[in-house]
């Protein structure tokens, strides 16, 4: 029997576990910019999944690449505009709320490309060793799928410029942004909760950068950069 590309991405949106644990489907065959995304998945972070029926090929890394920094300007222009959740806990004090804006802003995009704070995920039916290595260093997660016994199967085998210079959408977000900024706020929540940073020490620096460049000095412990005007 052949799998057809509707049908695996059928299965992997009623067993999103089988890419990763927790992961939770936002939303399939989303139109962005630069081409049509398969699924939409939150997992701590956001990410752009590409499925293939054949062996993936190394521009199948460009083209969610493609993806992934359409998610990243569309999610940054919705933070800076001050749409994305505001912290859960309205009782929370400065430092938490602080690193729940720092995290927020990241798992938007304000982190910019080089710290992959939007991934992306290529599923297919093989993949060269140099297609792993490519994909691993931008940050992209490969998987490979096979039938099993009328069941997909799925093996991780691999680990896995300026965004900025335009809003695509202008301001007119669909129904996936809304939902993928919310999933994403819950999570850094549960994640402070635990916690947990989610790389909020390490990328703090980098991120008052990113938004210094956009709008000015960073305003943390509540507050919300002003959009950047040209």
């Amino acid at each position: 029997m052949t799998v057809s590309e509707r049908e695996l991405e059928d299965y992997i949106c009623e067993h999103p576990e089988t890419l990763a644990r927790n992961l939770r489907m936002v939303g399939r065959q989303i139109a962005l910019p630069h081409g049509v995304m398969d699924l939409l998945g939150v997992w701590g972070r956001a990410y752009a999944i590409e499925l293939k029926t054949r062996p993936l090929h190394e521009r199948d890394i460009g083209q969610v690449l493609r993806y992934v920094g359409d998610l990243m300007a569309i999610l940054s222009y919705y933070y800076m505009e001050d749409r994305a959740p505001d912290c859960p806990a309205p009782d929370s004090d400065t430092y938490t709320r602080e690193r729940y804006n720092l995290a927020l802003s990241w798992k938007h995009g304000l982190g910019g490309a080089w710290n992959y704070s939007i991934g992306g995920i290529l599923v297919g039916t093989g993949a060269s060793e140099t297609l792993i290595t490519a994909a691993d260093g931008a940050g992209v997660c490969v998987f490979i799928w096979k039938e099993c016994n009328k069941e997909i199967a799925l093996e991780c085998v691999g680990s896995g410029g300026d965004s900025f210079s335009r809003n695509p959408i202008a301001g007119h977000y669909p129904a996936w942004v809304d939902a993928t900024s919310r999933l994403l706020a819950q999570e850094t929540m549960a994640e402070l909760r635990e916690g947990g940073d989610f790389f909020v020490q390490r990328l703090c620096t980098d991120i008052r950068q990113a938004a210094s460049i956009l709008t000015g000095p960073f305003t943390p412990a509540g507050a919300r950069p002003t959009i950047w005007q040209n």
